[in-house]
């Protein structure tokens, strides 16, 4: 075993070199302690935050506690979380709902207005076709389908809608449009395409362009 490093001491090395006596008498020292520890630095009361352009009083390390947080987690004060994927259609902002920020999720689906207009509309267009659906003829039309590139989310507006479908085919057109927009087929045929190409509900609305009521 070596020996303490210290002069006229046989006892046997622990820590640095020396024995736990030496060793406890170095630590206890000033010179010990300040050489080892990290310096400190004192707080000032009423400092604000080292950062550039920041005017948040200063808490830990001279920073505010939202750049403090970002130094801890992220490594720099200047560092931002990643945003989110999520990305509302309309505005860009962080989506909520349906792919919509609140401001607009609450515009488009929240609206009661726009609901009325959305009743009104199916209620004329289904005394104009009977109730039946636009692709198969079923009765039972009680899905309005629009494009969601005009008016994201569930209601559509007067421009924009297509056509009254029943459950089974408005499955069917969503799943279409989705291979299509994927690539995974790249045309469509048959009473779907002439559906797309010229949606019977935007004939009927044009027809009604002398100003007549919805309730006519």
């Amino acid at each position: 075993m070596a020996q303490c490093s210290i002069n006229d001491c046989h006892g046997t090395s622990r820590s640095r070199g020396m024995c736990n006596k030496h060793y406890a008498s170095w630590w206890l020292s000033t010179k010990g302690r300040m050489s080892e520890r990290r310096p400190y630095t004192k707080r000032v009361v009423g400092a604000l935050c080292s950062v550039e352009e920041c005017s948040v009083l200063a808490g830990r390390r001279g920073l505010c506690d939202a750049h403090y947080t970002r130094l801890r987690r992220y490594g720099d004060v200047n560092a931002f979380k990643r945003p989110s994927r999520a990305r509302c259609l309309e505005c860009g902002d962080r989506a909520a709902a349906r792919q919509l920020c609140k401001k607009h999720y609450q515009a488009s689906v929240a609206n009661p207005k726009r609901q009325q207009d959305r009743s009104a509309l199916r209620s004329a267009y289904a005394r104009h076709t009977g109730g039946a659906c636009d692709l198969c003829g079923a009765p039972d039309a009680k899905y309005l389908d629009h494009d969601h590139g005009h008016c994201p989310g569930t209601i559509g507006c007067a421009e924009c809608i297509r056509g009254a479908l029943c459950q089974a085919c408005n499955l069917l057109e969503g799943t279409i449009k989705a291979a299509l927009s994927k690539g995974v087929i790249t045309e469509v045929s048959g009473p779907l395409a002439e559906y797309l190409a010229n949606p019977p509900f935007q004939r009927w609305w044009g027809e009604r362009a002398d100003g007549g009521s919805l309730a006519a």
